[in-house]
């Protein structure tokens, strides 16, 4: 795998520097190249100003989660971006951002999936601040490992964005075999990737027009995050998905 590099300009002068993982292929016996997802983004301009890249790296750092890459390689796309974007204060440790796994989505967006199960049977990564609105019958903390106990009913999901392809793959395959009878999952796009396609190729996708500002484990709500988001809904009554959700988010249909 490998970083490409590509400049845009802008209509009034200047230009950004868009970087993406690619990936070389051997077809036919040409080497031929795909790309395998957006990393991150900055002005040329911004190269020199600390926060505009302490920005960049956790955009970067977010995305490039969602591959789940080996460490090795995970550490040569790092080292290859940090040559055109140098770490923060030559600080490394700013790409893996604050640490944090525990962020809870805000009250407004699980009444509206509410509003399309009708209830919330299952939340498998959780807390009990979460819970004062979730109101899961059966809900799993971080300390319960959510990924091991059974998923029955109707679930609301904001998983951990670290291993997050654990989390849609089973429930995605909970839903197949019938065990979960619907389901909204909140993800970051990821567009490309191995878990990302699937849900994108099956599913109604809705996305909101502005980055969701999410809730820590002591009940303060954030600022903005780097990446933006996206709800799937597993299940049958789709119109009512849709009806919901349009109201404040734009309605993709599976590809």
């Amino acid at each position: 795998m490998f970083v490409r590099w590509q400049v845009r300009k802008y209509k009034r002068g200047g230009e950004a520097w868009y970087a993406s993982l690619c990936e070389s292929k051997r077809v036919e016996g040409k080497v031929t190249s795909c790309c395998l997802g957006y990393i991150g983004s900055i002005a040329a301009n911004d190269i020199k100003d600390k926060e505009k890249r302490t920005v960049f790296w956790q955009q970067a750092r977010a995305n490039l989660e969602c591959h789940n890459l080996p460490q090795e390689q995970a550490e040569q796309i790092e080292s290859s971006l940090s040559r055109r974007v140098p770490y923060p204060k030559g600080n490394r440790s700013i790409l893996h951002s604050t640490g944090e796994i525990e962020w809870y989505t805000p009250p407004e967006w699980i009444n509206l999936a509410r509003a399309v199960m009708g209830k919330i049977d299952i939340d498998p990564a959780s807390n009990e601040l979460a819970q004062g609105w979730v109101q899961a019958t059966t809900y799993y903390t971080l300390a319960d490992d959510g990924l091991d106990k059974p998923w029955v009913g109707r679930m609301w999901m904001n998983p951990p964005y670290t291993k997050v392809a654990n989390w849609t793959n089973k429930a995605i395959a909970e839903y197949d075999a019938g065990t979960l009878t619907e389901a909204i999952l909140l993800v970051r796009p990821a567009g490309g990737t191995a878990w990302f396609v699937p849900l994108e190729r099956r599913f109604y996708k809705a996305t909101p027009p502005k980055r969701i500002c999410f809730i820590d484990k002591t009940g303060k709500q954030q600022s903005s995050p780097a990446h933006g988001n996206a709800f799937f809904y597993l299940g049958g009554n789709v119109d009512r998905f849709k009806k919901i959700f349009e109201l404040t988010c734009t309605i993709t249909c599976p590809a």
